[in-house]
């Protein structure tokens, strides 16, 4: 694997942001400098690393190695003439030299993703200024606006945010991927909390009790830290299995095996 910095580019998209900081914890671990590129939002997503954000090219530079997601940082890698690692099309495939997990092999465990205290105080104000001032529950289908928002999206959420309320749980309703207004349409009865980015967003699922989603942003925020999060899906999701509660299938659980899925560790 050779020695030298170690350059990780998080592409544009929250799950595959969140699959590769595992790696790169880990090699911090094994004591390689890792530095940390990416669209603004993720700024917020590793603030608490204390790993450097960087340019792209200042974090390429002098990089022995190119962890990235996609066609683009397998291309800087192939160009600038070091190993590149990751995954994302058939391009990038062809350019890449070995996936993630061959980089990862033999290194130390990685730890959850830390929370920033400016992203906890920012959940805090957020649970306060919505009433939520106890434990509470997260529900975080992924409902988008328009006529068709609610295809794809776990029929039962109704029913489970009525057994939770039954149950003297307090839901808290996290937008996730999807569209704040038409979560609430289809969960009046949950306390939305919205516009939050994705540190205070973390710091939200680490206070639940538990989460609900099946919203795939949502379900990696809680892998990597490590949170309990039940994730629902129609396909396999073979990146989550072990480190949240999958229940994946040709056909939906019900509201009651969620129920109970909630009520002991995965």
């Amino acid at each position: 694997m050779g020695e030298g910095p170690v350059a990780v580019l998080l592409p544009d998209d929250l799950p595959a942001a969140c699959a590769l900081i595992p790696t790169a914890l880990r090699l911090r671990a094994a004591g390689r400098e890792v530095r940390i590129s990416g669209p603004a939002w993720a700024t917020d997503l590793v603030a608490g690393l204390a790993i450097p954000f960087l340019t792209p090219a200042a974090a390429r530079d002098g990089a022995a190695m190119v962890l990235g997601h996609g066609f683009g940082p397998a291309l800087a890698a192939r160009l600038a003439g070091v190993p590149g690692f990751g995954g994302g099309g058939w391009c990038a495939r062809r350019l890449w030299r070995g996936p993630t997990e061959s980089v990862a092999a033999g290194l130390p465990s990685a730890q959850a993703l830390p929370i920033d205290p400016r992203h906890d105080a920012e959940a805090t104000a957020a649970l306060g200024g919505a009433g939520v001032l106890g434990p509470f529950t997260i529900l975080s289908p992924r409902v988008l606006a328009g006529r068709k928002g609610r295809e794809g999206v776990w029929p039962a959420y109704p029913l489970l945010l009525r057994l939770l309320r039954e149950g003297g749980r307090r839901v808290v309703l996290l937008p996730g991927g999807g569209d704040p207004a038409a979560i609430q349409a289809l969960l009046p009865e949950g306390v939305l909390v919205a516009g939050l980015g994705a540190g205070a967003t973390a710091a939200m699922v680490v206070r639940a009790l538990a989460t609900v989603t099946d919203d795939e942003g949502i379900a990696h925020l809680g892998a990597l830290t490590g949170a309990p999060v039940v994730v629902l899906a129609r396909r396999p999701l073979p990146e989550l299995e072990g480190r949240v509660t999958l229940l994946a299938g040709d056909r939906w659980p019900t509201a009651a095996q969620v129920w109970s899925r909630m009520e002991r560790p995965r």
